[in-house]
């Protein structure tokens, strides 16, 4: 029996859309044949000779990639590019961190210099009003 038979129906499905999107022939009607595709009258135009279908399949293996264990290279990519988006994202988490703690900190001096400069204000309004009074 063939492990085919225990393939739930998203791995069929997976796999025939793995060969379908990465064998490159040149004819459309060999893929629609290897994968059992009917073809109506037309598939009287379709070789059946072995031997053909064997250059063409010898040619269009190189972009089969069937595999699971495989990563292809784009997937290789796409992995790098995420992991330095990763790694940017938790420097930048990190930087909005330590200015959040120097916003908190600038705030808290905002406040204690802006009690400083009402007590100088009061300060210099009672030393107004002392001297306005010495003068009268």
């Amino acid at each position: 029996m063939s492990s085919w038979l225990f393939l739930t129906f998203a791995e069929k499905l997976n796999n025939n859309l793995t060969f379908r999107n990465n064998i490159k022939v040149s004819d459309p009607a060999y893929r629609k044949f290897w994968m059992g595709r009917s073809f109506g009258t037309d598939e009287h135009y379709l070789t059946r000779d072995p031997e053909e279908h064997r250059q063409e399949c010898a040619q269009a293996y190189n972009n089969l990639r069937i595999l699971r264990e495989e990563k292809s290279e784009a997937l290789s990519q796409l992995q790098q590019r995420y992991d330095e988006m990763f790694k940017k994202y938790q420097s930048l988490e990190a930087n909005s961190k330590r200015k959040d703690v120097e916003i908190e900190r600038l705030k808290n001096e905002r406040i204690t210099l802006a009690e400083e400069i009402a007590d100088v204000r009061r300060k210099v309004d009672l030393l107004l009003k002392e001297r306005t009074m010495e003068t009268y």
